[in-house]
C-alpha cells in the first residue's frame, strides 16, 4: 500500500506519512523498511515501530478500516556497529543517516506463531543498551526511547514467555512525557513484571568516578522514588554495563540504597589484566557487600557463539540491538525458544546469592583499564558538575535551617521542587557518555546550557533561603592578602605568616607549608603537553606510550597583576 507524505516536522525531523489500512481477517505483519527509524500508529495508538533491523510489526485482525500515521525519522544514527570516532565509516553512516522516507507499505500474512519459550536452556535477557546521549541528543534519544519501547511492547503482545528489562529511569520519564496513552501500557507490563524495571536502579547509567558519593546516592534515590511513584515497583540491580570503571565505595552506596545486586560489562574491555570473575561479591572499605556479576557483552543477537560462552561463564545471554535503542527481534524469539528461555535480571541474581558462600571476594576498585582519558577530556563539562554538586548542597543546608526556623511550608515546598528540577540536570548528565566528555560537540553544548539553567534555580534558592532565614550580627573575619614578592632568585614568593608558596618563572611550585611546617611540594605545577592521537578511541583513551611525545612549553617573564602571578606559555603556533 501507498502511503502519502503529509508533512515533515521542522524541529523535531519527523516525516509524517498517512494511509489507511483495509479490514484484516487474520493477524497481519505490517513490513517497512527504514535506516533510520519510524513510529508506527493504527487510528493514532502506537503498536510498533521500525529502525534498520526491525522491519515487521504484527497486527491484529480487525472488521474495520484503520488509518496509518508513520512518524519517520528524517535523520538517525543506527542502533549499533557504531565508530569510535572521526573517519570513513562515521562519514558513511552520517551520509546514510537521513534518506528520503520510503512511502511504500508492505502487508504480510503472519507465517506463523512462535514456539512457547521452554524452561531448561540459557537464561535470556531481553534488553536494549540505550545511551541518554551520545552520538545524538537527549530530544534524540527520546525518540529513541519511544521507539525502543514500542518495539518491545509489540513483542510482549507477541509472546507471552518473553520478557524485556530496561534500565534508566530518564527513559521512562522521555516516553512519559511524548506519549502518557502509550505509556500507560507500558507501566501495565512493568506492574505485570514482563517489562522488567528493576534494572532501573539509578537515574541514568552515570559514570562512577567523577561525579561525588553524594551525587551517586541522588541517582539511586530519584531512581528508586520514581520506580516507586510512578511504576509501583522496586529496583534490585545496580545495572552499569557501559559506565568506564568503579570506585571500591559504590558497594557501600548501592547497599546504603537497598540495592542488592550489581551488574557490568565493561572490564571485558581492559588491555592489560583480565578480570578473574563472571561472578563475585564485592566488598567496599566499610565492609559493605554486593553480589557482583561481570557479563561477557550487553548486546547482540542470539548464536551458537554467543550461547557456548554463556554456558561456559554460567551468566544469561543479554540479547538485542543497543547502543542507540532498537532492542530484541522477533528472529530473535523465535531463535531464544529453541536455545532456552526467557528471564529476569533480579531473577537470575536472586539465583546466583543463593550461592553467595562459593562465590570469590573483591575488595578494591573496580579499575577500566582502558578510557584512560575520560577524566581529561572536556575539563569544562566536569568542573560545572562540580560547582552544582557543591551548590546544591550548600543551597539544601540553608533550606534545612529553613525548616528548623519554621519557614512557611508553602516556601519550603517551592524550595524543593526548585532543587529536586536542579538536581535532575545534574543527574541526566552525569550520565557516562556526557559527563566523561565523549559524546559529539551539540551534547555538549546542550549539557552547558543545561547547567546554566539549574546554576540559576540553585542561585535563586540560595538568595530565597537566605532572605527567609533571621539575620545575627557576628564577628567579620579578616584574612591578611599577600602581595606577592620577587626574591634574589627571581622567584615569587607569597608569604602572610599562615602560609609560604615559593613559585619559579616557569610556574612550577616548589615550596608550600603552612607557618612551622613542612613543605609539601618538591615540584608542582608543571605544564607538560602530550600527543593525544590514541589508535582507537579519541575521546577516550590515552595510549600505552604518549610520555615519549612530551612537549613543553616556552614561558614568557612573569607579570604581577591585581595580586597574582600571571605566566603565558607558548607551544608551536599557540600561546
Amino acid at each position: 500500500m501507498r502511503l502519502t507524505h503529509d508533512r515533515v516536522e521542522d524541529r523535531s525531523g519527523i516525516a509524517l506519512l498517512r494511509g489507511w489500512l483495509d479490514p484484516v481477517e487474520e493477524p497481519a505483519l505490517l513490513e517497512y523498511h527504514t535506516r533510520t527509524g519510524a513510529l508506527l500508529r493504527l487510528d493514532e495508538v502506537v503498536v510498533g515501530a521500525f529502525d534498520r533491523e526491525h522491519s515487521q510489526i504484527e497486527i491484529a485482525a480487525s472488521n474495520q478500516s484503520r488509518e496509518i500515521t508513520l512518524e519517520v525519522e528524517t535523520h538517525s544514527l543506527p542502533t549499533n556497529g557504531l565508530p569510535s570516532g572521526g573517519g570513513l565509516q562515521w562519514r558513511l553512516l552520517n551520509a546514510l543517516s537521513h534518506p528520503a522516507p520510503t512511502l511504500r507499505l508492505r502487508l504480510r500474512p503472519l507465517a506463523k506463531p512462535v514456539v512457547e519459550g521452554r524452561v531448561g536452556g540459557v537464561p535470556l535477557i531481553g534488553h536494549s543498551h540505550l545511551d541518554v546521549a551520545w552520538l545524538w541528543t537527549y530530544e534524540q534519544a527520546q525518540r529513541k526511547a519511544l521507539r525502543t519501547f514500542a518495539i518491545a511492547l509489540e513483542l510482549l503482545e507477541r509472546d507471552p514467555s518473553f520478557i524485556f528489562s530496561q534500565s534508566q529511569p530518564q527513559l521512562y520519564r522521555f516516553v512519559q512525557d511524548a506519549d502518557p496513552a502509550f505509556f500507560d501500557r507500558v507501566r501495565e507490563q512493568v506492574r505485570a513484571g514482563r517489562f522488567n524495571s528493576t534494572i532501573a536502579a539509578l537515574w541514568v547509567e552515570p559514570d562512577c568516578n567523577i561525579p561525588s558519593g553524594e551525587s551517586l546516592l541522588r541517582q539511586l534515590l530519584f531512581g528508586y522514588e520514581y520506580c516507586r511513584d510512578v511504576l509501583d515497583s522496586a529496583p534490585k540491580v545496580a545495572w552499569l554495563p557501559d559506565s568506564f570503571g568503579f570506585a571500591n565505595t559504590l558497594p557501600m552506596l548501592l547497599q546504603h540504597a537497598g540495592i542488592e545486586y550489581f551488574a557490568t560489562t565493561k572490564l571485558e574491555w581492559n588491555d592489560t589484566t583480565r578480570f578473574p570473575y563472571p561472578q563475585f561479591i564485592w566488598r567496599a572499605p566499610d565492609g559493605s557487600e554486593v553480589t557482583a556479576a561481570l557479563m561477557k557483552s550487553y548486546d547482540g543477537g542470539i548464536d551458537s557463539r554467543r550461547v557456548a560462552i554463556a554456558r561456559e561463564r554460567c551468566e544469561p545471554l543479554i540479547t538485542g540491538y543497543g547502543d542507540g535503542g532498537g532492542g530484541v527481534t522477533s528472529q530473535m524469539l523465535e531463535t531464544g525458544a529453541r536455545v532456552g528461555y526467557w528471564s529476569r535480571v533480579d531473577d537470575w541474581f536472586d539465583q546466583l546469592s543463593k550461592r553467595r558462600a562459593e562465590l570469590p571476594l573483591h575488595s578494591d576498585e573496580l579499575y577500566l583499564e582502558y578510557h584512560r582519558g575520560v577524566y581529561t577530556t572536556h575539563h569544562d563539562l566536569k568542573s560545572r558538575n562540580a560547582l552544582l554538586e557543591r551548590a546544591l548542597l550548600e543551597a539544601e543546608e540553608l533550606v534545612s535551617w529553613c525548616s528548623a526556623v519554621r519557614a512557611s511550608a508553602m516556601l519550603q515546598a517551592d524550595f524543593r521542587a526548585r532543587l529536586n528540577a536542579a538536581w535532575e540536570i545534574v543527574l541526566r548528565n552525569q550520565f557516562h557518555d556526557v559527563l566523561p566528555g565523549t559524546s559529539i560537540a551539540q551534547v555538549c553544548r546542550d549539557a552547558l546550557g543545561e547547567y546554566d539553567t539549574a546554576g540559576e534555580i540553585v542561585a535563586s534558592v540560595l538568595t530565597g533561603a537566605a532572605a527567609a532565614l533571621p539575620r545575627t550580627r557576628g564577628r567579620d573575619r579578616a584574612f591578611e592578602r599577600s602581595e606577592p614578592q620577587i626574591d634574589e632568585h627571581g622567584n615569587i614568593v607569597f608569604d602572610n605568616g599562615l602560609l609560604r608558596a615559593v613559585v619559579k618563572p616557569s610556574g612550577a611550585i616548589v615550596e608550600l607549608a603552612a607557618a612551622g611546617a613542612q613543605n609539601v611540594v618538591t615540584n608542582a605545577n608543571l605544564l607538560a603537553l602530550y600527543k593525544d592521537h590514541p589508535a582507537k578511541w579519541e575521546a577516550w583513551n590515552i595510549d600505552d606510550g604518549y610520555q615519549r611525545s612530551l612537549r613543553g612549553g616556552l614561558p614568557k617573564p612573569p607579570t604581577l597583576r591585581d595580586g597574582r602571578v600571571e605566566i603565558s606559555f607558548r607551544i608551536g603556533k599557540s600561546s
